[in-house]
This record gives C-alpha cells, sequence and structure tokens, in this order.
C-alpha cells in the first residue's frame, strides 16, 4: 500500500511538474514592432466629411431602403465632393444602387488584392428615445472632443476613416505594390444580402483572387478584458450564426373564469423556460482557443498555469466563462428569449399566442442542430416552430487562420498603432459584413482601429453615438500604415 500511495504521489509530482514548466515556457504570440511615428491628418477635411456624412439620414429598415434612397444617392455625391483624388484614381462601380465598389490597381496588378470593407447604412433611432441624445442623433455635432450622432462609430467612422487615408496617400503619390478594392455596402445592418453579397458575387464573377479582407468587429478593448491591465485588441477571426425561431400555440379560447390547465400562454412559457433551463452545450471552440492561446502568456502567472493547461483545467475554465454573459456566448450557442405576443384582455383566454427567441450559432454548432435541440428540449407537439422570415438563418462563418501572413500583416500594424495594446484573435458574436467574403479567401478579419471601454460600447446602436477625434485620426493613421505593408 506504501508503494501505490508513493507511486500515486510521484506521479501527481509529475502532473504538476509538467504543468508548471508549461506555464513557465509559454512563448509570446506577440510581434514586436517599433511604436509608429506620428504623422499628419486633414482633420478639417475628415470631420467635414463624417459629419456630413453622418447628417445624411442613410438608415435600413428592414423592409429595405426605399424611404431613404435619395439619402444613399446624397451619400455617394458627397464622397465625390469631399475626395476627389479617390474618385479620379480608382475606378468605381456602383451596385444595387447604394453600395459602392472602388479598385485601386497597384504596381502588381495581376496579385492577389486587400479588401478593405465599411458600410454606410445605420440603424434608426429607437421612437421616444430622441430627446435623450446630448446632440440631436443626426446633428454630426462636433463638440467637446467628439462627433456625434447615429453611425459615428458604426461604421461611417471607419468609412471616411479609410478614404481620407487612401486621399493622402495618393496625394503623396503612393501607389500600393498590390491592388486594393475598397467595398462599402448600403445594408450590413439588415443583412448585407443586397450589398456585401452582391459585391462579393460580382468579385468571384470576375475570378478576383483576395488576399485577405478586413471589415469592422473587433477594437482595442479597454477595461472589457479585466484579466489583464492592458487593452487587447481583439480580431475577429470568425462570427456566430444566427436563427431566429417563431414559436406558436393555438388554443381553445374563452373566459378566464373557466381555464384549462395551460394557457396558450403557459404553454409557451414553458417552452421558453425549458429552452432558458436548458441551453446547448459549452466547448471551448476553436476561435476562443486561440483568444486563450494569444491571451495566455501575457496573464499573471495563476491565470496563465491555468489557461496554459486546458488538459486538467478546462472543466473549471468552462464554469467561469459560464458565470459571466459576453464569455459564456463564446463557449455556447446562445439562447435569448427577445418577443412575446399573446392575449387582448385580461379576462379573456387568448386563442393563440407567439414567443420569438434568438440563437447566436456557435462555430461547430449548424442551423440544423439548433432546430434539433429546440425540438427536443420543448417536446411539444401543440407548437410549431417557423424561423423568422426577415433575418434569414444563417451558419457561422469558416474560422480565418491565425498563422497567415496576412493576420501577421495586421497584427504588426494594430502593434505599431497601438503600442500598448495586448493582440488576440476572438469570436465576433454578432454579424457582419465580412461573412459574404468567406468564398473568396480564407483570410478574413474584422476590426475597427478605435479604443473602446464599457461606455462606448453600450452606445452602438443606442443612445448618445459618438467618436472621439482621437479615435478617428488614430484611425486614419491605422488604415496608412496597414495599406502601406505589403503582405
Amino acid at each position: 500500500m506504501k508503494r501505490v500511495g508513493l507511486g500515486l504521489g510521484l506521479l501527481l509530482l509529475g502532473v504538476i511538474a509538467v504543468a508548471l514548466l508549461r506555464a513557465l515556457t509559454l512563448p509570446s504570440q506577440q510581434i514586436e514592432v517599433a511604436p509608429a511615428a506620428s504623422t499628419p491628418v486633414d482633420m478639417a477635411r475628415l470631420t467635414t466629411a463624417l459629419r456630413e456624412g453622418i447628417a445624411l439620414r442613410t438608415i435600413s429598415d428592414a423592409d429595405g431602403t426605399e424611404r431613404h434612397r435619395e439619402a444613399f444617392h446624397a451619400f455617394t455625391a458627397l464622397l465625390e465632393a469631399r475626395y476627389p483624388r479617390v474618385h479620379a484614381t480608382l475606378t468605381r462601380e456602383t451596385l444595387r444602387g447604394e453600395s459602392l465598389l472602388f479598385r485601386w490597381r497597384g504596381h502588381d496588378a495581376n496579385a492577389p488584392a486587400r479588401l478593405l470593407a465599411a458600410h454606410h447604412d445605420v440603424v434608426p433611432i429607437e421612437p421616444g428615445t430622441e430627446g435623450k441624445w446630448e446632440q440631436p442623433p443626426f446633428s454630426g455635432a462636433q463638440t467637446g472632443g467628439y462627433i456625434w450622432g447615429r453611425g459615428a462609430i458604426d461604421d461611417k467612422g471607419a468609412l471616411f476613416a479609410i478614404l481620407e487615408a487612401v486621399e493622402s496617400l495618393l496625394e503623396a503619390g503612393f501607389t500600393p505594390e498590390t491592388p486594393v478594392w475598397l467595398a462599402f455596402g448600403h445594408d450590413e445592418e439588415i443583412g448585407g444580402h443586397g450589398g456585401a453579397r452582391a459585391i462579393a458575387a460580382l468579385l468571384g464573377e470576375r475570378d478576383v483572387a483576395l488576399a485577405s479582407v478586413l471589415d469592422e468587429g473587433g477594437v482595442v478593448s479597454e477595461g472589457m478584458v479585466d484579466l489583464v491591465p492592458n487593452p487587447v485588441a481583439v480580431i475577429g477571426v470568425a462570427e456566430k450564426g444566427s436563427l431566429t425561431l417563431h414559436l406558436d400555440v393555438e388554443t381553445e379560447s374563452g373566459h378566464s373564469s373557466m381555464p384549462p390547465p395551460q394557457s396558450s400562454v403557459g404553454v409557451l412559457a414553458a417552452a421558453v423556460a425549458a429552452l432558458e433551463a436548458n441551453p446547448m452545450p459549452r466547448r471551448l471552440g476553436d476561435t476562443t482557443r486561440a483568444f486563450l492561446g494569444f491571451l495566455a502568456p501575457e496573464l499573471p502567472f495563476p491565470l496563465r498555469f491555468a489557461v496554459a493547461n486546458l488538459w486538467l483545467t478546462q472543466p473549471v475554465l468552462l464554469s467561469a466563462f459560464e458565470a459571466n454573459p459576453q464569455l459564456n456566448a463564446m463557449v455556447r450557442t446562445s439562447t435569448a428569449a427577445t418577443v412575446f405576443h399573446a392575449g387582448v384582455k385580461g379576462n379573456v383566454l387568448p386563442r393563440s399566442a407567439r414567443a420569438t427567441v434568438n440563437f447566436r450559432i456557435l462555430p461547430g454548432d449548424a442551423v440544423e442542430d439548433v432546430l434539433e435541440h429546440v425540438r427536443g428540449t420543448i417536446d411539444d407537439p401543440r407548437i410549431t416552430l417557423t424561423p423568422d422570415a426577415t433575418s434569414r438563418p444563417r451558419n457561422p462563418s469558416p474560422v480565418s487562420p491565425v498563422d497567415s501572413p496576412a493576420f501577421q500583416t495586421l497584427q504588426r500594424t494594430i502593434s505599431s498603432q497601438f503600442p500598448d495594446a495586448i493582440v488576440v484573435p476572438y469570436l465576433v458574436l454578432g454579424g457582419t459584413d465580412a461573412r459574404h467574403y468567406a468564398k473568396l479567401t480564407p483570410n478574413v478579419y474584422r476590426f475597427l482601429p478605435f479604443r473602446m471601454g464599457p461606455d462606448t460600447s453600450k452606445r452602438l446602436h443606442g443612445t448618445n453615438e459618438r467618436l472621439s477625434l482621437e479615435n478617428l485620426e488614430g484611425a486614419v493613421r491605422f488604415y496608412r500604415a496597414y495599406l502601406m505593408d505589403s503582405e
């Protein structure tokens, strides 16, 4: 027995020694580059253009953009007026009336190209919140070191920063080594099916070879990743899929004084409760493993030990992720009940009821997996399931590599422009236009060169959206550096 105990003790010591060694020798995934020198930006031209762009109500409605078509046409005219060298040097095409595609040939016109994407449509202002804005939502007001208005961050700020970067490079006589495409979609906020998807289809028909795509997505996060003191620059290497389901039930109506064991409301409430209590299984997918792999070497030792030894600590780590809504969404297909419709009067049993549930699908899961899970969890033949007609079901995007030259170029540019930041890949929890380009290149990345804290992130699609002048100026420098760094 003593020998057995000794053997187990030695085995335990060996396991601990191996785990400690892994943690102590974990190599950093960061790229050592010199901080970029500060270069001048024509802020007068840039701020004027962005302010004018915000004032144009290029709103995407769920039923299309017909009501705002003139605003989209005016936006195109604004770009022509403010960026004459871009329009004189690059070729421009207009797709579906509002989406814009620019081509910059480059020295080697036949080489694989880089595509920079952005979008100029915005979400509407929630009715009743107009008075809560510190500045009118479509004013483009410049005050307090910010430009205010819907679209300042999402995504007109990036679009104008890209154009300003290209215009200034043209002024300096610069031509890129390889071709560059600028793709500006007009309907990203409602899925990008008429904009980015049409652009991607056109490029595919022309057999355009893309080396990489860079769209919105990650940011330089300040105070949102509390595991490390440094800002964390997150590059989206994939995005979750989405499925919005309507759950419908019909029962006999009647007077509330003689209720059945379950009304239609009760049937649906039980189904929604079952879905919330039984989410899809959690797991560490490729994107989250890559996120942890880049982050781990920069963590304090106790956390580094845990992340470096997932073979030993994975169950504990998954439980920790589950306790945080943002981290939990990185390790499972999420379930969110969002809408409930039933009843017309307090003493009348409703004949029908509808609940709407949105699922954000983890890479590795698919729409059919979610449907199977929902059917099995509810297990009630009285309930019918119908995918929402206005938000098309979509599977998760492919996962882009973190060891490609395209990723390293992006990481190098970020590190030079944000030298205090730790660069990590991550999973985008929402949707972007980037996914439409996945068939053209495996190197599809999502990053906005803005520093954002918890307060800033709450303004996206919300009240008092604004972009700091410092962020706007830094974005121009980022895109210039990125375009000048050939892959």
